[in-house]
């Protein structure tokens, strides 16, 4: 506690006679008085040496006093007084504990604490704050975490560390959020939920990521099946499309090559394949936008497309549509796959060779537009990297983004262009993680071996 600067003279008086006495309101009063007058001199009568009982002023012939009410001096109340002290006991009490301002004495005192130094780190930690705000923020807000064990900045210091968190702007944040554990908190900002309502709602519909909980609310999704197939379709680029019409363009790229399907077949497997968006209640979301609703809205559709005649031709006298040959389809190599050749040996190496073997091949098949796509991280391990140039002389030569897993690229490609893929991957762990890339994926895949300058494609020609 800071010293008290001495502002008055003190005078023990043992017995006062005067016919003008007044007694001050209050000892507040008492010190007004006196700063406003002037006066330096205070009369000090008790009755034992150490116990002053009044207070007093002489003022024009009168004698002007109150009790003191416990206090040693007028400093002492107006110092008390200042800081909030209720009395002159707890005053005192405070001053011998080092404390200056009440409110901290108080809560102190609450909490065990008889040490300011400890008040003081308490204090550093930004506790005494945060038990404020804390404080402020539940009277005002009865749905936040309450915390009513809680009363103080000393209880709340144990009550975050019991909690792991790791300080109190760490616990505030989580706090204002809803969070009461620091796990939960953490995880949830890591996955980028803004507060505990959204990171249990979400993670209750089967959202793993506040990104996509809050885009799936935007579109009125509430279930992270639902989400998923909103965002397969979203994903496919067909311009100026429905969702029933990329839909549609979806089934008739899994098509056999060579095969027909009448318009009548088209409608009925349409209808199948919506009936996989349909909510609990039967209902179609309001997220799937359809515009083929009659046979000839469908005929127009099918004729019409320019994805559709990637994949095919309709002939619309005889109301059906023919999917074309494998040479006519675009194909996309998973370069790193392919370079390898033969799978599953130990200390195998990727060449070049095996991509040109492969793109050679398809180019004698009529395939005319072939994109070849490489993890990046391949390129310093292929001995025979001078035969790239004449790769690209065939082909659309491309690395895949450093920032993303190489077969994720290669299947957000099937995915937007219903591409065919030479692969002998799998995808197994995807096909976990991605409900398209189990139901869907191997309609897109050509399987093939490379041994040496053998190349066999044993799917080539049925598919």
């Amino acid at each position: 506690m800071k010293p008290i600067l001495k502002q008055y003279e003190y005078f023990r008086m043992k017995m006062v006679k005067s016919e003008f006495l007044l007694q001050f309101d209050s000892l507040k009063e008492m010190n007004r008085f006196a700063e406003k007058n002037g006066l330096k001199s205070i009369y000090v009568f008790s009755e034992e040496k150490d116990a002053p009982e009044r207070f007093a002023f002489s003022n024009k012939g009168g004698l002007l006093e109150h009790p003191t009410q416990g206090y040693q001096t007028l400093e002492d109340f107006k110092n008390a007084d200042f800081n909030g002290f209720p009395d002159a006991t707890s005053f005192y009490a405070a001053r011998k504990l080092e404390f200056e301002r009440y409110d901290e004495y108080k809560m102190s005192s609450e909490s065990g604490i008889t040490d300011a130094k400890d008040y003081e780190e308490i204090k550093k930690g930004g506790y005494i704050e945060a038990f404020k705000e804390l404080n402020q923020g539940r009277m005002n807000n009865p749905e936040m975490p309450q915390l009513e064990e809680v009363t103080n900045a000393f209880e709340l210091q144990k009550w975050i560390a019991k909690k792991k968190f790791e300080n109190a702007a760490e616990f505030m944040s989580a706090w204002k959020g809803g969070f009461t554990e620091a796990p939960e908190f953490r995880e949830a900002t890591n996955k980028e939920f803004k507060n505990y309502k959204d990171y249990k709602t979400g993670g209750a519909h089967g959202f793993s990521f506040g990104l996509d909980y809050y885009k799936a609310l935007e579109v009125g999704i509430e279930e992270f099946a639902e989400f998923q197939k909103y965002l397969d379709i979203e994903l496919l680029q067909f311009a100026n499309t429905s969702s029933d019409q990329k839909l549609l363009c979806v089934i008739l790229s899994q098509l056999g090559d060579g095969k027909k399907l009448s318009v009548n077949r088209i409608i009925e497997n349409l209808a199948i394949e919506k009936k996989n968006y349909l909510r609990k209640d039967g209902t179609m979301p309001p997220w799937f936008k359809t515009e083929l609703n009659t046979p000839e809205d469908i005929g127009k559709f099918v004729a019409s497309n320019d994805t559709i005649l990637k994949y095919g031709y309709y002939e619309p006298d005889g109301e059906f549509f023919q999917k074309k040959k494998i040479s006519d389809r675009v194909i996309i190599l998973d370069g790193s796959n392919v370079a390898f050749g033969k799978t599953g040996e130990p200390g195998a190496k990727p060449y070049m060779k095996n991509i040109l073997t492969m793109v050679k091949f398809l180019k004698s098949k009529g395939i005319s537009e072939i994109n070849v796509f490489t993890d990046i991280s391949i390129k310093r391990r292929i001995p025979d990297i001078e035969l790239l140039p004449e790769v690209q002389k065939l082909c659309n030569f491309s690395y895949t983004p450093a920032a993303q897993a190489a077969d994720l690229f290669l299947l957000s490609y099937v995915k937007q262009h219903h591409c065919l893929l030479v692969s002998n991957d799998l995808f197994r762990d995807w096909k976990k993680r991605d409900p398209w890339v189990a139901h869907n994926i191997d309609f897109y895949i050509i399987n093939f071996h490379i041994d040496g300058d053998i190349l066999t494609v044993p799917d080539f020609d049925t598919k």
